[in-house]
């Protein structure tokens, strides 16, 4: 109990701190904090940081196929292993050791930006991965992805932003879906819901009911 309650206030420590650099109304509303945790594989001891978000840049696990939104959450969530030359310095063992590495949500903003990653990095498969990535209108449970077990963080889809074209020339088109009231702003395009699920799906933003 006293390594979890350790934990809770090096967040709030941290979070307190960010805050006095940069609060902010915006801030107020759309930024997370971010849970990182390294793992020595040798002594098992946690290095644990925590760092603000205002959205999650999700990678796309498949460049083929249908995926869902929280097939993307899983694999920004799972554990990476550290090894060979990506090899970190234990800060209890004080030498490089194979590590494992992993992200969860320690504080959840009101209203949540999650980022498709659709560019390759690599200059292998560079260009735009066009998978169809399904997200959900209502209901995105986020509780399997914090860092306190049992955490309720439920959204519901209030936005949607599209990226058409490829790196170099593209335009980006927003859809703005207003599921409570079903209204739509003149700066936007109405949409029908079933056309905001595409392959040039970019960003989504969603809003806590909770």
């Amino acid at each position: 109990m006293q390594y979890v309650d350790s934990e809770q206030a090096k967040a709030a420590e941290a979070w307190n701190r960010y805050l006095r650099m940069e609060e902010s109304r915006i801030g107020n509303i759309f930024m997370g904090q971010l849970k990182s945790t390294l793992r020595c594989t040798h002594c098992h001891h946690d290095s644990v940081t925590f760092d603000p978000f205002w959205d999650l840049s999700l990678p796309i696990p498949s460049r083929t196929g249908n995926l869902k939104l929280q097939q993307c959450l899983q694999h920004f969530t799972r554990e990476e292993e550290l090894d060979g030359d990506e090899k970190p310095t234990c800060s209890k063992c004080g030498v490089r050791r194979k590590c494992l590495k992993w992200f969860t949500v320690q504080k959840f903003p009101q209203v949540l930006v999650l980022h498709l990653k659709r560019f390759s990095p690599t200059e292998r498969f560079r260009g735009k991965l066009n998978v169809v990535v399904e997200f959900p209108l209502s209901g995105l449970d986020m509780g399997p992805y914090a860092a306190a077990r049992g955490q309720e963080a439920v959204y519901d889809l209030y936005a949607v932003s599209n990226h058409s074209g490829e790196w170099r020339r593209a335009l980006r088109p927003s859809f703005l879906f207003q599921i409570a009231t079903s209204a739509f702003t003149d700066a936007v395009t109405a949409s029908r819901a079933e056309s905001l699920t595409c392959s040039s799906a970019y960003k989504t933003r969603s809003l806590n009911l909770t």
